[in-house]
């Protein structure tokens, strides 16, 4: 299957806007966060980074909306591929994991928003997806106020190239991605 030719689907507006019921499996403290903003979106101005977005625009609460990430088992660099593989259920065969994603980002200056700060239910975390390589980077642990503490950080995660320890330790969490996900797609 070639990876650079799949599409995201999106499933629709998570903000049930008739009953204005809580978002299961959605952090609390993001939700009040986002309902702060009454009728403007909130913007992080981030600096000027040659490798991220300068200007991010996060969704209303009733703009956010379920997307699906696929995310590929693969890697450019091979030594990492073999890692993964070794571990991967599905090291034979070729496709990706699709995982619903709560998209939080509405507009970026420098990049396609879709996925760049991501809310994952299924893996309780958030995230930061990387589009063009079908590549996820979860932060365990963190909470929506570490990520307002600090955006630049989680927003740079796909972008800004790490030394290779860093690397590894990131392919490391990615093999646990995986044999949570389970599922494979071909």
């Amino acid at each position: 299957m070639a990876f650079k030719d799949q599409i995201i689907y999106f499933s629709g507006s998570a903000y049930d806007s008739k009953n204005r019921e809580s978002f299961p499996d959605v952090p609390t403290d993001l939700i009040v966060y986002l309902k702060t903003c009454k009728n403007n979106n909130i913007i992080w101005s981030l600096g000027d980074t040659p490798n991220a977005p300068d200007t991010v625009l996060l969704r209303k609460i009733e703009q956010l909306k379920w997307i699906n990430l696929f995310v590929s088992p693969f890697s450019d660099e091979m030594d990492i591929a073999e890692i993964i593989h070794k571990i991967d259920p599905n090291k034979e065969k070729e496709g990706y994991y699709e995982l619903l994603a709560l998209d939080i980002l509405l507009a970026s200056t420098s990049y396609e928003p879709d996925g760049i700060l991501v809310w994952l239910p299924d893996l309780n975390t958030y995230g930061s997806w990387d589009m063009s390589h079908y590549e996820l980077t979860v932060f365990p642990g963190h909470t929506w106020n570490d990520i307002i503490a600090s955006p630049k950080q989680f927003l740079e995660s796909q972008l800004v190239k790490r030394a290779r320890t860093s690397q590894r330790n990131q392919y490391r969490k990615r093999i646990s991605l995986f044999r949570s996900l389970g599922k494979m797609y071909v």
